[in-house]
């Protein structure tokens, strides 16, 4: 047997990370944050307590590693690298419906997601993690927002700022709806759409 790469060693490191990840999030889902411990997710991790904190030395980084990981499968859709190639229109559809979809295949990444919003009230520690997270969602929607205005294929009347805290506010609620079928969600989607895109651009 030869000797581990950097490349392994780094490989190893990051399907662990994912392991306790994983562990951590299905916590949430089934005990809230009420139940929340670190010792419980090496335990679900089959680790133990000491290894878990290598990779997240404390509760706040365990929590962050859960929130950045969710985020970063909803925010930059499509990525950086093919927005340019796509119309400020097109860039806000395929994220919406990115969006929508991962709310619909992955009901309990919101749960978690959800979980942590209401700790959040009350809690310092979490609020600080998803504020950031807000912030760079922020940071996606509105130069969009603004391009799409100069370009003049969305309501030249938008405050960009403003209508970035709509979407994500409105992605949020939306996520905590009850038996609403596949087309109400899309209905809801493509109104929230209709709101952002001009008649002229329409």
């Amino acid at each position: 047997m030869g000797t581990p790469t950097l490349k392994t060693i780094r490989s190893d490191g990051d399907d662990r990370r994912q392991q306790i990840l994983d562990a951590a999030q299905n916590l949430i889902v089934q005990e809230g944050l009420e139940g929340f411990r670190i010792r419980e997710v090496a335990e679900r991790a089959g680790m133990h307590h000491a290894s878990l904190l290598h990779y997240f030395p404390n509760r706040e980084s365990l929590v962050r590693g859960i929130v950045d990981r969710i985020v970063a499968s909803l925010e930059r859709v499509p990525s950086p690298d093919t927005i340019a190639s796509l119309s400020p229109r097109d860039t806000l559809h395929v994220h919406f419906q990115h969006v929508l979809a991962q709310m619909q295949t992955n009901p309990d990444m919101f749960v978690a997601l959800n979980e942590l919003f209401l700790r959040a009230v009350r809690d310092d520690e979490v609020r600080r993690v998803l504020s950031a997270t807000d912030v760079s969602w922020h940071g996606f929607l509105i130069p969009l927002l603004k391009n799409g205005m100069q370009q003049g294929v969305f309501r030249a009347d938008i405050a960009p700022e403003a209508a970035a805290v709509i979407v994500t506010s409105f992605f949020k609620g939306l996520s905590i709806q009850l038996n609403l079928s596949h087309q109400q969600l899309q209905d809801a989607v493509h109104q929230l759409e209709q709101w952002i895109v001009s008649i002229d651009g329409a």
